[in-house]
């Protein structure tokens, strides 16, 4: 959002801005989690159950297009992936290996884009 007004930023009172930005952004989080919890139990259930598929759809949302524009960044989730597949495969609970799939996803990001850095300078 930041990178969107990068001339306020800039004006003297770029800080206030910045505040501004942070505050609206974490009363949102706050505001929003309060009311999933209010309304989690108001909700029919079928619905509910329906939003586990919609955070799948969330996600792809989001990764289609930075593979689109980045064609390692595929390479990374496909990593990731298997990461997570192996671990549960192995045993472990389906959060730890979500979680250890995506850390250890991140450090082979950081590898495979640095590559990329590297063969530019």
């Amino acid at each position: 959002m930041s990178a969107l007004y990068r001339e306020e930023a800039k004006e003297r009172n770029g800080s206030l801005f910045y505040a501004s930005l942070i505050l609206t952004a974490y009363i949102s989080w706050v505001g929003g989690s309060y009311l999933g919890g209010v309304l989690g139990d108001v909700i029919p259930a079928r619905l509910s159950d329906s939003m586990g598929v919609a955070l799948y759809a969330m996600f792809i949302g989001l990764l289609v297009p930075s593979v689109k524009k980045e064609g390692k960044i595929a390479i990374i989730s496909v990593l990731a992936m298997v990461i997570n597949f192996l671990c549960q495969y192995w045993g472990m609970t389906q959060g730890w290996a979500i979680v250890v799939g995506t850390v250890l996803g991140g450090f082979g990001g950081i590898w495979v884009l640095s590559d990329e850095e590297e063969g530019d300078g």
